[in-house]
């Protein structure tokens, strides 16, 4: 359950992310900012499974709690802070002001 709600929420944030970038910018920054989630989500949930397998032992597994889920659950901590970063991270630029003389 918990896997299928960590997913669902980053088909939202894909779709979220997309329409931001489309509508700021143009369609071609939607479509990276889709390439950049993707590729990121893929990657670390293939690095976070060997991790997650490290830390929650088979024995230590319970139904609702599993490894696929404990190394989901790295993934959006460290992903948090990247998106962050990456794509909120950016500071608005004011409009400069002209002065009269």
């Amino acid at each position: 359950m918990i896997e299928i709600l960590i997913l669902h929420s980053h088909i939202l944030f894909a779709l979220y992310l997309f329409t931001k970038r489309w509508q700021e910018k143009k369609l071609s920054d939607g479509f990276l900012s889709l390439a950049v989630l993707g590729l990121t989500f893929s990657i670390g949930w293939a690095i976070m499974g060997p991790l997650s397998r490290m830390l929650l032992h088979q024995e230590y597994e319970l139904p609702w709690f599993t490894s696929d889920t404990l190394s989901l659950v790295m993934l959006v901590i460290v992903e948090f802070f990247f998106f962050k970063f990456y794509f909120f991270g950016e500071e608005k630029e004011e409009p400069a002001t002209t002065t009269n003389q």
